[in-house]
């Protein structure tokens, strides 16, 4: 019984020594219920390596819930402050809600008895690394004497003047698919990064950066575009990939081409299967391929003339019937004159849900007009196109700038009397207002009932957002936003196959 004693004291000895040294024994040994996959493995070999100071800038690219924040932004704080307490850790996130919950979380693994053991008084250190007791503020919290080593939580772009870093961690600055849309607030987390994060960092500091890769042009992609740092890029994605599609992604990011899968898994393999199988991934894929890329591969795409493709839209020979049809505006007022730059078109699309079955619904495109005109004969447009849609189709326009002006003349029209006709208010930017039906069209859900406006509309699909026109677009957005009643997620994405539709172009 005594040697067993002595065995067991032996070896809680050998996993405390450990534990203080390597960061996954740390991370085992403060969190036994931790589930240590092959993924975990690698990622916490990352971080070791910066907190040994062998690497000073990494990227951790991995999807949601497999453990990245877990060991990042909660137990890497810890871990390093309790090798070097003099560290000055600045965590930031989206919100200042979830840094402070990580730094909640970093901060509860530093009261634990385990850490205690590993750098607190009961490590039997003269110099024990314990919490400043008047530091409780989970924005910002601090150790106790003789150690300086501090944490400080924010969102990103928030305040961290006369806040200094020796670790500085980014921790999925952009909250989801919207906000990356938005290129103003990727524009002001680059200028945030550049003008505050930048300035705080010390001679030597480390810079940690995990996120979902939303977008190319995220503040990850910003980075390694300049390349003006050596970052060290560990990306697993949740199949693994071909080499020629590990290259690609190499290419765009300004990396080194060649390199193998980061666990030697064959092309298709998941990467915890436990957790999401390959046919369970496949199958989310199936569902939205654009959004599949980024949150399971993190391989957003470009967003360049090729984000819609015109080979997704399904043609409709007939309207279909029982569609509460909506005809929404996009106003221009300037007519076409010769000898100078083409104006803008107002643009009318009728837009609608064609219900099929109780599980599938599909949106419809059934009609576009346009034309470059002022706005006396917009205005008579819009009046012929309601004579012909007839009074239950609804009108609707964007009540903003001079729109309000014009949505107010339409109201008031006597030509309009009978009708629904209503200004509404969206917001948003052009690409983040249409990326909802345009996942709808590449899912095989969105229709085009045949006409002589299909040609020119495809056209201007495929060349956007670089194309000289968007009118059309915003027209359908328009009308997207009020069939759903602003919702981005449809009620069903389900599309099963069904005869009838024409031939296309």
């Amino acid at each position: 019984m005594r040697r067993q004693r002595y065995a067991a004291a032996a070896e809680e000895l050998l996993r405390r020594k450990r534990a203080r040294r390597d960061f996954l024994a740390f991370l085992e040994y403060t969190f036994p219920n931790y589930r240590v996959r092959p993924h975990h493995r690698l990622m916490s070999e990352k971080l070791e390596a910066v907190a040994a100071g062998e690497v000073r800038r990494l990227m951790i690219f991995v999807p949601p819930q497999y453990g990245k924040s877990t060991q990042v932004s909660q137990h890497f704080p810890a871990y390093v402050l309790g090798r070097r307490p003099e560290t000055r850790v600045i965590l930031t996130s989206y919100a200042a809600a979830l840094a402070e919950s990580h730094s909640k979380a970093a901060r509860g693994v530093m009261m634990g008895e385990p850490y205690g053991r590993l750098f607190g008084r009961q490590a039997g250190r003269a110099d024990p690394v314990v919490l400043d007791e008047h530091s409780r503020s989970v924005s910002d919290w601090a150790l106790g004497q003789p150690h300086r080593g501090r944490m400080r939580a924010t969102g990103v772009g928030g305040g961290i003047t006369g806040f200094g870093a020796d670790l500085f961690i980014v921790d999925d600055p952009l909250k989801d698919d919207a906000q990356s849309l938005s290129e103003a607030v990727r524009e002001s987390q680059k200028t945030w990064y550049a003008s505050v994060a930048d300035t705080r960092l010390s001679p030597d500091a480390a810079v940690v950066i995990t996120l979902t890769r939303w977008h190319e042009d995220d503040i990850a992609g910003w980075l390694l575009r300049l390349g003006d740092e050596d970052w060290e890029v560990l990306r697993l994605p949740g199949l693994a990939e071909t080499q020629a599609e590990r290259d690609k992604f190499a290419e765009v990011h300004h990396l080194p081409t060649g390199q193998p899968d980061p666990l030697g898994r064959e092309a298709g393999a998941a990467l915890d299967p436990e957790q999401h199988s390959a046919d369970d991934l496949k199958r989310r894929e199936k569902r939205n391929a654009r959004v599949f890329a980024s949150i399971w591969q993190q391989r957003p795409r470009t967003y360049g003339g090729d984000l819609i493709k015109g080979k997704w839209f399904r043609y409709l020979d007939v309207r279909p019937k029982g569609v509460q049809w909506i005809r929404y505006w996009d106003f221009a007022y300037t007519a076409k004159e010769a000898g100078k730059a083409e104006p803008d078109f107002t643009a009318g699309a009728l837009v609608g849900w064609w219900q099929v079955a109780a599980d599938d619904r599909r949106f419809v495109i059934a009609d576009i007009v346009r034309a470059q005109v002022a706005w006396h004969d917009a205005k008579r447009l819009v009046r012929e196109t309601a004579k012909k849609d007839g009074r239950g189709v609804k009108i609707r326009a964007e009540q903003k700038g001079n729109q309000k002006a014009a949505v107010s003349d339409l109201i008031t029209d006597p030509a309009l009397s009978g009708y629904s006709v209503r200004g509404v208010s969206i917001q948003g930017d052009k690409l983040m207002l249409a990326q909802p039906w345009i996942d709808r069209a590449e899912t095989g859900a969105g229709y085009l009932v045949q006409g002589g406006w299909n040609r020119a509309f495809v056209d201007e699909c495929e060349a956007f957002p670089n194309g000289r026109f968007d009118d059309q677009i915003d027209a359908v957005s328009g009308g997207y936003h009020e069939a759903t009643n602003g919702a981005r997620k449809p009620v069903s994405t389900t599309v099963k196959d069904f005869g009838g539709f024409g031939s296309g172009f």
